[in-house]
């Protein structure tokens, strides 16, 4: 099911990713080990398990890092690609509503994932709080997980205004949640510096993420190969100690 990437609004801040990418999985490790007869019958049974254990997690250990520093590749456009702008809040004029289809066609070539956008009027969501109203709308649009959907509330023209965005889970093997929070934190931060310029807050905020959507995350290497790397040392140091000492 999709899930929030992040909002924000002109009378606070802005809000991170309510979800999880498949780049951003993982897990710790324990493993606790004690000596045992490696004569006796039940001990060896105990040592196979273990080795394979170790065996088994190791090499997932070695996998994951190995994707860390494969570039993503682009998702499969098997699903309706059509590009989605409906501005019920008009707040788009035709030239800025034709600009952000250009660059949401872009962002789809880059990566597979294909933006949408709607702008309401605050009486729109009839009270109910703008990620939920998203979320509706996305379940109601579209019948794949491969969109991500900005919603633009027009509380009072560009004085008070709030926005949510609402990503399908299939997006998570290229967008990561870096990624997610990287759009959220530009599109937030162009909305503040200059309301009136919508289309190209939306614009500018797809093609930052869309230019690095297929580079290797330098950060996210460093923020999970550590603790990747130190669980796949572990399960082949239990390997090691198995076969050298018992």
């Amino acid at each position: 099911m999709p899930h929030s990437s992040g909002g924000g609004s002109s009378y606070g801040g802005s809000h991170g990713s309510s979800g999880s990418s498949s780049h951003d999985s993982g897990g710790g490790y324990r493993s606790s080990y004690g000596g045992f007869d490696s004569g006796s019958g039940g001990g060896s049974c105990a040592k196979y398990f273990i080795a394979l254990f170790a065996l088994v997690w190791t090499v997932m250990g070695f996998s994951e890092l190995v994707k860390l520093i494969i570039p993503p590749q682009k998702i499969m456009t098997d699903y309706d690609t059509a590009i989605v702008i409906r501005d019920n809040a008009d707040v788009l004029d035709p030239d800025e509503e034709a600009a952000m289809a250009d660059a949401f066609r872009d962002f789809q070539d880059k990566t597979g994932v294909t933006p949408a956008f709607y702008s309401i009027y605050d009486s729109d969501r009839q009270n109910t709080a703008l990620e939920k109203y998203a979320y509706d709308l996305y379940v109601k649009t579209f019948n794949d997980e491969k969109h991500w959907l900005i919603v633009y509330n027009s509380i009072d023209n560009e004085n008070y205004w709030e926005w949510e965005g609402m990503i399908g889970v299939d997006c998570g093997s290229i967008i990561t949640t870096d990624l997610e929070n990287r759009l959220t934190e530009r599109l937030q931060d162009n909305l503040k510096s200059d309301p009136k310029k919508i289309s190209a807050s939306v614009i500018d905020a797809f093609e930052t993420v869309g230019n690095n959507a297929r580079k290797v995350s330098f950060r996210n290497f460093l923020r999970k190969g550590g603790r990747l790397g130190l669980a796949t040392l572990a399960g082949a140091f239990v390997l090691w100690v198995i076969f050298r000492f018992f």
